[in-house]
Protein backbone atom coordinates (compact mmCIF):
# COMPACT_ATOMS: atom_id res chain seq x y z
CA UNK A 1 0.00 0.00 0.00
CA UNK A 2 1.17 3.79 -0.39
CA UNK A 3 0.46 6.78 1.64
CA UNK A 4 -2.04 7.74 -0.89
CA UNK A 5 -4.13 4.66 -0.74
CA UNK A 6 -7.88 4.93 -0.80
CA UNK A 7 -8.21 2.82 2.75
CA UNK A 8 -11.32 3.62 5.35
CA UNK A 9 -9.82 6.14 8.12
CA UNK A 10 -10.98 4.96 11.43
CA UNK A 11 -11.57 8.55 13.20
CA UNK A 12 -13.12 9.62 16.48
CA UNK A 13 -14.40 12.50 17.96
CA UNK A 14 -11.94 12.75 21.17
CA UNK A 15 -11.72 16.06 23.16
CA UNK A 16 -13.85 18.11 20.14
CA UNK A 17 -11.01 16.74 17.65
CA UNK A 18 -10.91 14.23 14.52
CA UNK A 19 -8.35 11.99 15.91
CA UNK A 20 -7.28 9.07 13.18
CA UNK A 21 -6.47 5.58 15.33
CA UNK A 22 -5.57 2.74 13.49
CA UNK A 23 -8.22 0.59 15.37
CA UNK A 24 -10.74 0.35 17.66
CA UNK A 25 -9.20 2.19 20.69
CA UNK A 26 -9.94 0.48 24.37
CA UNK A 27 -12.04 2.87 27.06
CA UNK A 28 -8.25 3.63 28.67
CA UNK A 29 -7.15 4.74 25.50
CA UNK A 30 -9.63 7.18 24.93
CA UNK A 31 -9.46 8.72 28.45
CA UNK A 32 -5.57 8.74 27.37
CA UNK A 33 -5.79 10.24 24.41
CA UNK A 34 -8.91 12.62 25.65
CA UNK A 35 -6.25 13.78 28.27
CA UNK A 36 -3.68 14.70 25.86
CA UNK A 37 -5.90 16.85 24.36
CA UNK A 38 -6.94 18.72 27.19
CA UNK A 39 -3.69 19.03 28.16
CA UNK A 40 -2.31 20.60 24.75
CA UNK A 41 -5.76 22.55 24.70
CA UNK A 42 -4.98 24.39 28.04
CA UNK A 43 -1.06 24.67 27.71
CA UNK A 44 -1.87 26.40 24.17
CA UNK A 45 -4.43 29.05 26.23
CA UNK A 46 -2.45 29.52 29.49
CA UNK A 47 1.29 29.12 28.31
CA UNK A 48 2.04 26.30 30.19
CA UNK A 49 0.47 23.35 31.88
CA UNK A 50 1.71 19.95 33.15
CA UNK A 51 -0.24 16.25 32.63
CA UNK A 52 1.08 13.13 34.74
CA UNK A 53 -0.10 10.05 32.32
CA UNK A 54 0.37 6.81 33.15
CA UNK A 55 -0.63 3.25 32.11
CA UNK A 56 0.37 0.04 32.44
CA UNK A 57 2.92 -1.35 29.75
CA UNK A 58 1.18 -2.76 26.65
CA UNK A 59 -1.81 -0.55 26.81
CA UNK A 60 -1.29 1.50 23.76
CA UNK A 61 0.38 4.59 26.09
CA UNK A 62 2.84 5.05 22.73
CA UNK A 63 0.01 5.00 20.23
CA UNK A 64 -2.66 6.74 22.23
CA UNK A 65 -0.38 9.75 22.68
CA UNK A 66 1.00 10.13 18.82
CA UNK A 67 -2.78 9.92 16.91
CA UNK A 68 -3.44 12.52 19.94
CA UNK A 69 -0.78 15.00 19.47
CA UNK A 70 -0.81 14.16 16.31
CA UNK A 71 -4.80 15.27 15.49
CA UNK A 72 -4.40 18.27 17.94
CA UNK A 73 -1.05 19.69 16.49
CA UNK A 74 -2.96 19.41 12.75
CA UNK A 75 -6.34 21.41 14.25
CA UNK A 76 -3.68 24.05 15.71
CA UNK A 77 -2.32 24.33 12.19
CA UNK A 78 -5.29 24.59 10.68
CA UNK A 79 -6.61 27.47 13.14
CA UNK A 80 -3.78 29.47 12.81
CA UNK A 81 -3.80 29.40 9.12
CA UNK A 82 -7.33 30.59 9.55
CA UNK A 83 -6.19 33.33 12.02
CA UNK A 84 -9.07 31.76 14.62
CA UNK A 85 -6.06 31.64 17.88
CA UNK A 86 -5.66 34.57 19.60
CA UNK A 87 -2.41 35.86 19.35
CA UNK A 88 -2.46 37.21 22.89
CA UNK A 89 -0.16 36.00 25.91
CA UNK A 90 -2.04 35.79 29.36
CA UNK A 91 -0.68 38.58 31.94
CA UNK A 92 2.68 37.97 33.58
CA UNK A 93 1.71 37.09 37.41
Amino acid sequence: QTLNSKTPKNLYQIGGLQVEFPYQPYGTQLAFMSRVISTLDRAQRDGHCHALLESPTGTGKSLSLLCSVLAWQQNYKSRLLKGNLSHSKPAPE
